[in-house]
């Protein structure tokens, strides 16, 4: 799976990796949500050109997960959020008054 990451052929996997250095520098792997094996990695894009990990282009960021969608990805999941929560209260606020 990370060498389908590394190589392009996929974008993000998830699976009980082991974090090893090598891995570490050729993949982004998250933080630790509960105790178990299982992580979610993205592609490094700096790897491949040289450039360490700490290196500015190369650099892995905790918030690399956000990049899953483009930004009208998440101009959709909030415009999503906004009708639900609304519509969460005119249902709360139609029980309250009746």
């Amino acid at each position: 799976m990370v060498g389908d990451l590394y190589y392009d052929r996929a974008d993000i996997c998830a699976a009980g990796l082991a974090m090893s250095l090598e891995r570490q520098q050729a993949v982004d792997f998250t933080f630790g949500i509960l105790s178990t094996m299982q992580t979610i990695t993205a592609r490094n894009p700096g790897y491949r050109e040289g450039k360490e990990a700490s290196d500015e282009a190369g650099s892995i960021n905790s918030l690399s997960f956000l990049h899953i969608f483009a930004l009208w990805g998440w101009v959709g999941v909030a415009i999503m959020g906004i009708v639900f929560a609304f519509t969460y209260a005119l249902i709360y606020m139609r029980q309250v008054l009746s």
